[in-house]
Protein backbone atom coordinates (compact mmCIF):
# COMPACT_ATOMS: atom_id res chain seq x y z
CA UNK A 1 0.00 0.00 0.00
CA UNK A 2 1.31 3.44 -0.90
CA UNK A 3 1.53 5.87 1.99
CA UNK A 4 0.65 9.57 1.65
CA UNK A 5 4.34 10.45 2.11
CA UNK A 6 5.36 8.12 -0.73
CA UNK A 7 2.65 9.57 -2.97
CA UNK A 8 3.76 13.14 -2.24
CA UNK A 9 7.42 12.22 -2.84
CA UNK A 10 6.48 10.65 -6.18
CA UNK A 11 4.67 13.82 -7.25
CA UNK A 12 7.69 15.93 -6.33
CA UNK A 13 10.09 13.63 -8.20
CA UNK A 14 7.83 13.55 -11.25
CA UNK A 15 7.72 17.36 -11.24
CA UNK A 16 11.52 17.48 -11.03
CA UNK A 17 11.77 15.13 -14.01
CA UNK A 18 9.29 17.18 -16.04
CA UNK A 19 11.19 20.37 -15.22
CA UNK A 20 14.46 18.78 -16.34
CA UNK A 21 12.87 17.55 -19.56
CA UNK A 22 11.21 20.89 -20.27
CA UNK A 23 13.94 23.30 -19.28
CA UNK A 24 17.13 21.30 -18.71
CA UNK A 25 20.37 22.02 -20.51
CA UNK A 26 20.85 18.52 -21.89
CA UNK A 27 20.54 18.31 -25.66
CA UNK A 28 19.55 14.64 -25.58
CA UNK A 29 15.84 15.46 -25.24
CA UNK A 30 13.85 15.94 -28.44
CA UNK A 31 11.96 19.21 -28.87
CA UNK A 32 8.62 17.37 -29.01
CA UNK A 33 9.27 15.86 -25.59
CA UNK A 34 10.29 19.23 -24.16
CA UNK A 35 7.09 20.77 -25.49
CA UNK A 36 4.94 17.99 -24.05
CA UNK A 37 6.63 18.32 -20.65
CA UNK A 38 5.86 22.06 -20.65
CA UNK A 39 2.19 21.37 -21.47
CA UNK A 40 1.93 18.91 -18.57
CA UNK A 41 3.69 21.31 -16.19
CA UNK A 42 1.10 24.03 -16.86
CA UNK A 43 -1.45 22.16 -14.76
CA UNK A 44 0.87 20.14 -12.53
CA UNK A 45 0.72 20.98 -8.81
CA UNK A 46 3.41 23.32 -7.54
CA UNK A 47 5.82 21.93 -4.98
CA UNK A 48 4.36 24.01 -2.15
CA UNK A 49 0.88 22.55 -2.77
CA UNK A 50 2.03 18.93 -2.62
CA UNK A 51 1.92 17.62 0.92
CA UNK A 52 1.46 14.10 2.16
CA UNK A 53 -2.13 14.61 3.22
CA UNK A 54 -3.28 16.68 0.26
CA UNK A 55 -2.32 14.52 -2.73
CA UNK A 56 -5.64 12.73 -3.14
CA UNK A 57 -8.77 12.56 -1.04
CA UNK A 58 -8.91 9.78 1.50
CA UNK A 59 -10.87 6.71 0.51
CA UNK A 60 -13.45 7.27 3.21
CA UNK A 61 -14.31 10.71 1.77
CA UNK A 62 -16.78 11.03 -1.12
Amino acid sequence: MTTPDERARSLRRARDLLMELAYGHKRLVRQELRSEARVILRHYPQEDTVSAGDCWPRRDQP
